[in-house]
């Protein structure tokens, strides 16, 4: 009957929204970080498969298909640009296409590891900091989006150069002195004395919380867990494996790999 078919489309507007209210508590909620309108540079330290990038992407997709925003997407190095736009960018766009907001939109992404076509257009630019030098000129004008993903290295890696100094120059040649767009950074928990943290930022991180630089137009974000993070987390085999190890801190509560030195 038409009250039965109310009844059953009601509960299930009910368990969506209960869905999308949990999903809201266990990953992480970028319109925290947005809500500081003054500041051009947002950074988000978080726990592994917390949902950082996942909601940068999400960003990124947002501005371009209702503000035709064009995007870009940094990464440390030229393999690493190529890592991401293998399969054509399948594996890096793949879960955000399957987000409720784009699933039902008809949206095919192409990418190589130097752009990202959107249904044919050109939406968006991928671009290695460490190669800043290569990349000037007028045509990322329309670039008013930025993701830096994984800025923070990992112990293990080696990289030449400075990389703030890299950054600041890859900045240069992108936006000039232009005000009109923002950036985000995101990063696990891996080295607090980061290049770009201390000498550019000059943010010295003591704890979970926002740290703020009004004169320098930056925000960040040391994320805390979420109790459901933390439920989902349990939920799961590495959790188990690393429960007691000297890696749960980081690899579980999003501790610094500095305030533990035991750790490698």
């Amino acid at each position: 009957s038409k009250n039965n078919f109310l009844s059953i489309n009601f509960f299930l507007e009910i368990v969506m929204l209960q869905d999308k209210e949990w999903i809201k508590k266990v990953f992480y909620n970028l319109s925290i970080l947005l809500s500081f309108t003054w500041a051009w540079l947002l950074v988000i330290i978080g726990a592994r498969r917390r949902g950082k990038t996942y909601a940068v992407k999400k960003w990124l997709l947002t501005g371009w298909l209702y503000d035709g925003e064009q995007f870009l997407i940094l990464r440390d190095t030229d393999d690493e640009c190529e890592i991401i736009a293998k399969d054509g960018g399948e594996r890096f766009w793949g879960d955000v296409l399957e987000d409720r907001k784009f699933k039902n939109k008809d949206i095919k992404i192409e990418m190589t590891k130097d752009s990202v076509y959107v249904n044919g257009e050109l939406a968006g630019y991928v671009m290695p900091v460490s190669l800043f030098y290569k990349f000037k000129g007028s045509q990322y004008n329309k670039v008013k989006r930025i993701l830096y993903d994984e800025f923070i290295r990992e112990k293990q890696v080696r990289y030449n150069g400075n990389r703030a100094w890299q950054f600041i120059n890859t900045l240069f040649s992108i936006t000039s002195y232009r005000t009109d767009f923002k950036i985000i950074l995101t990063a696990n928990a891996l080295d607090k004395g980061d290049t770009l943290l201390v000498d550019l930022f000059n943010i010295n991180i003591n704890g979970f919380g926002i740290y703020k630089r009004r004169d320098k137009g930056v925000v960040l974000d040391y994320a805390r867990n979420s109790e459901e993070f933390e439920e989902y987390q349990k939920s799961g085999n590495m959790y188990n494996l690393v429960k007691g190890t000297r890696w749960e801190g980081n690899l579980v509560d999003n501790q610094f790999l500095n305030d533990n030195d035991s750790m490698f």
